[in-house]
């Protein structure tokens, strides 16, 4: 049952929009849905996840796409500020804690190559 379906504004659509995104069956539909879901709820941890997955597939197509990393920087740096809002919110939770510093890493990675010369990549 699609999020909208089941619930349109349920505390979890933002979860199942995003697993459902997950099952696009092409990459380009994927990254597609994971957009809409960073748009529709853009407070949510439905979008920062959606936002940290939308980069990864950006990083892994980089070599292909010139345009990649920098569209995964952006997305690595929405979730970062949401990681940021979180944080502040409760500093004592682990788990947002842990996603951050994981967010934080993938960041510095893209940064550094987007800074490398194109024959390092």
């Amino acid at each position: 049952m699609a999020a909208g379906e089941a619930e349109p504004e349920g505390a979890l659509a933002d979860n199942v929009a995003f697993d459902l995104a997950l099952l696009a069956s092409d990459e380009a539909g994927r990254l597609e849905q994971l957009a809409a879901v960073a748009e529709k709820w853009p407070e949510s941890d439905g979008a920062m996840l959606a936002h940290v997955r939308a980069a990864q597939a950006l990083v892994t197509r980089s070599e292909t796409d010139p345009g990649a990393l920098r569209a995964a920087r952006t997305h690595l740096l929405r979730a970062q500020a949401m990681l940021a809002t979180l944080r502040r919110r409760n500093p004592k939770d682990l788990y947002v804690a842990a996603f951050a510093d994981q967010v934080e890493k993938e960041l510095v990675y893209v940064q550094a190559q987007l800074r490398a010369p194109e024959s390092e990549r």
